[in-house]
């Protein structure tokens, strides 16, 4: 193994490199120097939102060690996929489950465009595919980015779809 730690301070939490037992008694103690700074400046730390996760390659999925972290003596809770800032993110960096669920979002507001209008003009439906459709479709792309073919081949269904919905393109193929 390596000896490496990188420690990463973010507005929701900490993150750190742990790749020897070094690592995990160093990012052991950021967490207490963390729990000491919000004691400090009186922040109140809810220790029951404090969760592990780990990343790592397929190939080391089921290898078993994961390292006990603490606050206070309380065990912190290890967790397969967490959301930040509007984005799923699993052990493996997949987002299986995050473009999923910007899918159907961006279904179901297709299908509010819809049942809203009866007839739409085609610039007036791209401002709405824009505002409402697309944003979903695109938010944090440079994190979950899809890289499989599978996944891009689905969000190109969402648009294939919304096409359907203005009679003059509703023919046409998708380049």
């Amino acid at each position: 193994m390596t000896a490496t730690a990188d420690l990463v301070w973010h507005k929701e939490g900490s993150y750190i490199s742990v790749r020897v037992l070094d690592s995990i008694r160093f990012l052991q103690r950021g967490i207490e120097n963390l729990v000491d700074w919000t004691n400090r400046w009186q922040v109140l730390l809810n220790i029951n939102k404090c969760k592990i996760t780990s990343v790592h390659h397929r190939k080391y999925f089921n290898m078993g060690v994961v390292p006990n972290y603490d606050i206070n003596n309380i065990l912190l809770e290890e967790v397969k996929e967490i959301k930040d800032l509007g984005v799923c993110f699993d052990s493996l960096l997949v987002f299986n489950k995050h473009i999923c669920e910007k899918i159907n979002k961006a279904y179901m507001m297709l299908g509010i465009i819809k049942r809203s209008f009866v007839y739409i003009a085609r610039n007036c439906f791209v401002t709405l595919y824009k505002s409402l459709v697309r944003y979903h479709l695109e938010y944090a792309n440079s994190v979950w980015y899809p890289k499989r073919k599978t996944d891009v081949d689905k969000l190109e269904r969402v648009q294939k779809r919304a096409t359907t919905l203005i009679p003059e393109l509703a023919k046409k193929t998708i380049q």
